[in-house]
């Protein structure tokens, strides 16, 4: 498979501030279409930014590129 075609990246957050129904510690984890590691967390940094979310540091950013049997579909209009 080509590296370069977008693929989907799980980011893993942990919660600095205590807002809304989060916890100061709280682990989160947020599923991201991105081409690479470093613009898979950039995206998700652009997307996730202002006053309507709680601080965050990115603890992890996994690719799943050889993790699953089946390369998801990402062109699919439907979820199964």
């Amino acid at each position: 498979m080509d590296k370069r075609r977008k693929r989907i990246f799980i980011i893993t957050i942990e919660i600095e501030d205590q807002v809304w129904d989060y916890e100061i510690g709280q682990i989160v984890t947020i599923p991201v279409i991105s081409n690479n590691e470093y613009n898979a967390a950039l995206t998700f940094e652009d997307r996730h930014c202002g006053s309507e979310y709680p601080s965050y540091s990115i603890l992890k950013v996994y690719d799943t590129l050889n993790s699953f049997l089946f390369m998801p579909d990402l062109k699919s209009k439907t979820l199964i």
